[in-house]
Formats: structure tokens, C-alpha cells, sequence
């Protein structure tokens, strides 16, 4: 059975503006995806190149990357400003 985290905006007054629920599987995916870029000094990356780092983890189980493998998984490093 898939654990769901839910986060939910609270607003001061305490009204609820907006949830999300995510996995706790795409959770963690994604903080490995995260900090692998991180300790690669990759810079500004985009949505799009975050989720294609978070689909080959999904696919190999891959948890550790060079600078190069990175490169080669997202492409190279749009501005993403």
C-alpha cells in the first residue's frame, strides 16, 4: 500500500487555501533527484529536466550520478530563469 503525504497551505487566519498529496515513494525520489543535482553543482535546471532525472531513478534505481551522467540524462543546463 502506497503511503500519501498531504500538504496543505493554511492561510494566518487559519482558512485553507490549497493541498497536494504526493507518494511518499515520489517523495523521496524526488529529494534524491534533488540532491544529486545539488551535490553536482549543476545550477539553474528546469521542471522538465528534474522530472526526466526522477523518471531514470524510477527506471534503473540509480541513486548516485556523476557530473557527466547527469549531462548525459538531462541534457544540458537551460537558463531557467
Amino acid at each position: 500500500m502506497t503511503q500519501k503525504i498531504t500538504l496543505t497551505e493554511v492561510r494566518k487566519d487559519g482558512t485553507e487555501t490549497q493541498s497536494i498529496s504526493i507518494s511518499r515513494d515520489d517523495l523521496i525520489i524526488g529529494v534524491i533527484a534533488l540532491k544529486e543535482l545539488r551535490r553536482n553543482n549543476m545550477g539553474f535546471v528546469t521542471v522538465s529536466q528534474i522530472a526526466q532525472l526522477e523518471d531514470h531513478i524510477k527506471k534503473t534505481g540509480q541513486k548516485r550520478f556523476t557530473k557527466k551522467q547527469l549531462h548525459e540524462i538531462i541534457g544540458e543546463i537551460e537558463d531557467a530563469i
